[in-house]
């Protein structure tokens, strides 16, 4: 039996939920708009701008019930302090002016798509990301995650050139 006093406990780290709220809430938003977009109409995309947009409007509600906390998740890989909340609501305000902007163009180019709202809300998550990073594999994590979707944005309108 000597070998079971070398087994040590598996221990949980310590995980705040509040310092990734708004992240939470971006994230939530773009599964929902995944499953939303699979339900009819198929013609019309507009109810997905606004779900997004309601759920970037959250985003922003929680940062500013968060303010002046200083929160840390994942051992000190995310942070929620000042400056991230100042950035969440800089990248929320964009985010909501390009959804609320978005609605109409998309629609006139005649390149209306789910995809698109969906992948604008992964580009917030990786800026959101990016402005709460403790740790400098957090900035590559949502460095990447923003530019795998900016690339994909990016091809979305290819056919206007």
């Amino acid at each position: 039996m000597p070998t079971a006093a070398l087994v040590t406990p598996l221990v949980a780290p310590v995980m705040s939920f509040r310092a990734i709220g708004p992240l939470l809430v971006l994230s939530v938003t773009a599964l929902l708009l995944l499953v939303i977009d699979l339900l009819p109409p198929r013609d019309r995309k507009d109810h997905l701008g606004v779900v997004g947009l309601v759920g970037v409007v959250a985003s922003l509600v929680v940062s500013l019930l968060f303010w002046g906390a200083d929160e840390r998740s994942f051992r000190g890989m995310v942070v929620l302090d000042g400056f991230a909340i100042f950035f969440n609501l800089v990248i929320g305000f964009s985010v909501g002016l390009v959804l609320l902007l978005s609605l109409d163009y998309v629609r006139r180019q005649g390149a209306e798509s789910g995809e698109f709202y969906i992948l604008v809300l992964l580009t917030a998550i990786g800026m959101t990301l990016m402005a709460s990073a403790g740790e400098l594999i957090m900035v590559f994590l949502g460095l990447e995650t923003m530019s795998l979707a900016l690339y994909v944005l990016a091809g979305t309108f290819k056919t206007r050139i």
